[in-house]
């Protein structure tokens, strides 16, 4: 059997298998849909909540993680160098990606009104 071969049985394989995943789930359910749910608590205890999380993690990451100027440079990985990053991470692809995202939150704010 000729490597390409292989490769091809293993596409088929992995398609095979992300069909059976469409068919065999059943629909999610998500959060936002559904009966409406209040807050158990003001919405400005859950703001203020969520802002000591954020600024609790980034001062873990500062007394934690601290630079050593002993230590050479972090390594370095340039990821344009293949042909699937820069296609993934051009100038085109992120204008497609942009548009999306518009797009997306017009339909988001129509659906709100």
């Amino acid at each position: 059997m000729e490597r390409s071969d292989v490769l091809c049985a293993r596409r088929r394989s992995g398609v095979e298998w992300a069909w059976i995943g469409v068919v065999a789930c059943s629909p999610a359910s998500a959060h936002g849909f559904g009966l409406r749910y209040d807050l158990p608590l003001p919405l400005f205890l859950w703001i203020i909540g969520a802002a000591s999380i954020v600024i609790l993690s980034f001062l873990f990451v500062a007394i934690f993680v601290r630079w050593n100027p002993r230590t050479e440079a972090p390594a370095e990985v340039n990821l344009l160098r293949w042909k699937t990053a820069r296609v993934v991470g051009g100038q085109p692809s992120r204008f497609i990606a942009r548009l999306f995202a518009v797009g997306a939150l017009i339909v988001i704010i129509v659906a709100m009104t």
